[in-house]
């Protein structure tokens, strides 16, 4: 799996969210979203921005940046937060990211580290 994040240059819980998939040792994309980190008069640049803008709106626009997805290899989202679930106070967002790996490597039937396999009964 795989992480793509949304956001600006500029932007601290654009950082945070990168720090804290980094610290996991998660594989993930920044694309900027903010014209400003853009030079608008060169071509390619203006069509990397159209392109981040596309990606942007089609994982869900949000006024709240950075949008964090995480895909799977065919690109379907997986899970998705916003920069309102990235800062939030109440809820760790490394453990909320942690837990929805964790959850996709069952689901996909990868033994997760410090799991162990359930004892069977015996004599049954």
């Amino acid at each position: 799996m795989k992480f793509a994040v949304f956001g600006t240059q500029s932007c601290k819980i654009c950082e945070k969210a990168k720090q804290v998939l980094t610290r996991l040792g998660c594989e993930f994309t920044f694309t900027s979203v903010n014209r400003d980190d853009y030079d608008l008069n060169d071509d390619a640049q203006r069509e990397t921005l159209m392109q981040a803008i596309q990606d942007f709106a089609w994982y869900d626009w949000t006024d709240t940046l950075p949008l964090v997805v995480m895909l799977n290899r065919d690109d379907a989202v997986l899970a998705r937060w916003t920069g309102k679930d990235v800062a939030s106070r109440e809820k760790s967002w490394l453990v909320q990211v942690r837990l929805a790996i964790e959850g996709q490597k069952i689901l996909e039937g990868v033994t997760v580290i410090g799991d162990e396999p359930p004892e069977l009964p015996t004599g049954v």
